[in-house]
């Protein structure tokens, strides 16, 4: 006798949710296999090297980056940078630049970036004649857009800091139009930043710690810019600028050695100090108000010259009748409430005067 076996049939329901089922786990396990395949070196350096590959065509200069290193969600880092500008000079060069980003907060259009790390960074920029572009004009021109597109209403990304790191960078900045040549090496610095709002320049930064300086601000003449103002009337209505609100509470500054010179003004100087301590209090660049709540130097060697200079109008303001404007400055305020010195060292020279035969000589 046959025994009949009875086989239940699985409904169509069933059915679609099983399939759903498998669906979700295989769509999980891709991404798992992903995420791990990402954190691989083999596709690590595979994604340097199309990175590398898309900015030389894209910027058609030199472009170096010999270690690419990824640990997601969170740790982006580069070794080895190099940028060349348009001259075949250096426009960034790294050994290490390191960027902790929250990337689950891009979803909601936030950009959370929780340290930024760089070490044994040079940075050149610089604007030369014939061109008066900076070297890095053509970055820009590359990944503008083509075409003019419409401005959507939308709402600006919000962009927070955490943590800035850097160690063993040199900044060099020329500028042949603004007479300004700067070159300036940083051992170390950080800081905490506890607000971040660029739209409005609103900064707050607790503590600041900066150490190892070595550098130079020299400042030439410049080229003389004439600026025009296109709409002379009195009625017209000018939007109200924004000044840089700072909040800071502690600055300490160690080892510098710092020099800064002016050709048209005649000034020549240099500060050398062990450490220099501030502790701001109120910091308005609108009301040009700066309190300083307490101040303390201590080993500094300065040194400042006056020295005689022809006078020279290097810019001027106009109206398009070609009428100068009168500039109106508002004086400063500045006051310290309790001053610490240590050891230090000031030598003045008014080069602009005659030598005094008696009495204190400036």
């Amino acid at each position: 006798m046959q025994s009949k076996v009875n086989v239940k049939k699985r409904s169509l329901l069933a059915k679609i949710g099983r399939g759903f089922v498998i669906f979700l786990l295989s769509l999980i396990f891709l991404v798992i296999l992903i995420l791990l395949l990402i954190q691989t070196a083999p596709v690590q350096n595979f994604a340097r090297g199309k990175i590398v590959t898309f900015l030389e065509s894209k910027l058609q200069t030199d472009v170096d980056i010999k270690r690419l290193d990824i640990d997601f969600p969170k740790m982006l880092v580069l070794e080895c940078v190099l940028i060349k500008d348009k001259t075949n000079d250096t426009l960034l060069a790294g050994h290490q630049l390191k960027v902790d980003l929250d990337m689950m907060k891009l979803i909601s259009s936030e950009i959370q970036i929780n340290e930024i790390n760089l070490n044994g960074v040079i940075v050149k920029i610089k604007r030369q004649l014939p061109d008066t572009a900076f070297n890095y004009q053509f970055i820009i021109d590359a990944f503008a857009p083509k075409t003019a597109t419409t401005k959507k209403d939308t709402a600006a990304m919000k962009m927070a800091i955490d943590k800035i790191i850097v160690d063993d960078t040199r900044f060099v900045f020329f500028d042949i139009v603004t007479g300004n040549d700067v070159d300036i090496y940083l051992k170390h610095f950080d800081t905490r930043i506890e607000t971040f709002d660029p739209n409005n320049l609103v900064y707050t930064v607790p503590k600041i710690n900066l150490s190892g300086v070595r550098g130079r601000i020299k400042q030439i003449k410049p080229i003389e810019i004439t600026t025009v103002n296109t709409n002379p009337s009195p009625k017209a209505i000018n939007e109200k600028p924004k000044y840089l609100q700072l909040t800071n509470s502690e600055t300490i500054l160690k080892d510098i050695d710092f020099a800064y010179s002016n050709e048209v003004s005649g000034i020549d100087t240099r500060f050398k100090f062990k450490d220099l301590k501030l502790y701001p209090e109120i910091f308005n660049l609108e009301k040009s108000i700066i309190a300083i709540r307490e101040i303390e130097l201590n080993e500094l060697y300065g040194m400042v010259n006056l020295n005689s200079v022809k006078e020279s109008d290097v810019v001027k303001f106009t109206t398009q009748n070609n009428q100068e404007v009168k500039m109106e400055y508002l004086p400063w305020k500045f006051t310290i409430g309790a001053i610490r010195f240590n050891n230090n060292q000031f030598i003045f020279n008014d080069n602009t005067k005659p030598r005094s035969g008696r009495g204190m000589d400036y």
